[in-house]
């Protein structure tokens, strides 16, 4: 998978006269705790200016705004200023595949006293980004006040009536016309930071399916490279989203927005799970069989593979197993190293490859 390491924080600066109130287990506890529904996450706000403040009330209630950022420096100001004994909030800064580019930045005010935390962080190409605020509850009384969110840098917001601009990463996706991809098959997602379980099924370009949590379903038509559907879950919400597959069919990058006025997309992205390679397997080329033999803890791989003939035993090593693709080095008794190549099928008990110039298949004859 793709590491959005150019997405980063840089810096941090704080500026405050009150010391800190909350302790060790409190900050644990509300880092850990869950986003709010679904309506909320999937209809943020659209910035129409730099700075965006409202009210606190105590309750830990999320607020979700989008805005557009990047490519270079952004920085981001945050305050909190309590109306009576205290009042506090998290922040948390999302790119376009939603993953965190800030986390769990808190900042707080006690006394009618405010608090400032500047953060920074480096964009590496324009793209949509998320913003999330949420609110401290600081038991049955307290917690009113004000946040303010100042945005600097490489920062752009779209006046009133504005068009909604594509981020760069949407607009370099084209459907493939000439040829109807599958989306079939289970996909961990992620929206706004929140992950989901796709399990969707294909026939011809119709495509239905599930998601968890919320029991949502899926129904929608692929055209090209492209699924798009419509989308049900608990509590009656609907909405609309598309996926659109990504080069190597292991992942896409897609959106969602629900059937509500003024709602916006928000990022829906999901990669396949890595292939399940442990177990016993008969591989056959040209002119042999042998017997594979596959170790697999989460992503390593380990193993031998044994002729029929029983010519030696060689060992699998430097084994890496990306989606369904595995590579590897194959090391025979004298030390004498290939490379190889497997290709897990979408049945996940069937591959094809390679191990130096020959090619090959490998049928699952048991899970070890």
């Amino acid at each position: 998978m793709e590491e959005d390491y150019e997405d980063r924080p840089i810096s941090r600066k704080r500026r405050a006269n009150i010391p800190k109130i909350l302790s060790y287990r409190h900050v644990v506890a509300v880092c850990f705790n869950q986003f709010g529904s679904w309506a909320e996450v999937d209809n943020p706000t659209p910035l129409k200016s730099k700075e965006v403040s409202d009210q606190l009330d105590g309750s830990e209630d999320e607020y979700f705004y989008q805005f557009t950022a990047g490519p270079g420096k952004l920085t981001v100001t945050f305050e909190v200023k309590a109306a009576g004994t205290n009042a506090g909030a998290y922040l948390d800064l999302f790119n376009a595949k939603s993953r965190p580019v800030l986390s769990n930045v808190l900042a707080q005010g006690v006394d009618g006293s405010s608090e400032q935390v500047v953060e920074s962080a480096q964009i590496s190409q324009r793209q949509t980004m998320t913003l999330r605020i949420k609110g401290i509850k600081y038991g049955s009384s307290g917690g009113q006040g004000t946040y303010r969110v100042l945005l600097d840098g490489a920062v752009s917001v779209a006046p009133a009536g504005t068009p909604e601009t594509k981020s760069a990463e949407s607009e370099s996706k084209t459907d493939d016309s000439n040829q109807t991809v599958s989306f079939a098959g289970t996909w961990k997602t992620v929206i706004v930071g929140v992950g989901f379980e796709v399990r969707l099924q294909q026939v011809d370009d119709k495509v239905i399916g599930t998601y968890t949590p919320y029991n949502g379903k899926i129904e929608g038509t692929v055209t090209g490279s492209t699924v798009r559907f419509k989308w049900i879950q608990d509590g009656g919400l609907t909405g609309t989203g598309e996926f659109s597959m990504n080069k190597g069919e292991q992942s896409f990058s897609g959106s969602s927005t629900q059937d509500k006025p003024g709602a916006v997309a928000t990022p829906w992205n999901g990669t396949r799970p890595a292939a399940f390679f442990a177990g016993v397997w008969n591989v056959a080329s040209a002119d042999k069989t042998s017997t594979l033999t596959l170790q697999q803890i989460a992503n390593r791989i380990t193993g031998s593979l044994k002729s029929a003939s029983g010519n030696g035993v060689e060992s699998i090593e430097d084994a890496t197993l990306v989606g369904n693709s595995l590579s590897f080095k194959l090391k025979s008794a004298n030390g004498q190293l290939s490379s190889g190549f497997f290709l897990m099928n979408k049945d996940g008990k069937s591959f094809t490859g390679s191990i130096g110039a020959n090619k090959l298949t490998g049928t699952l004859v048991k899970v070890d």
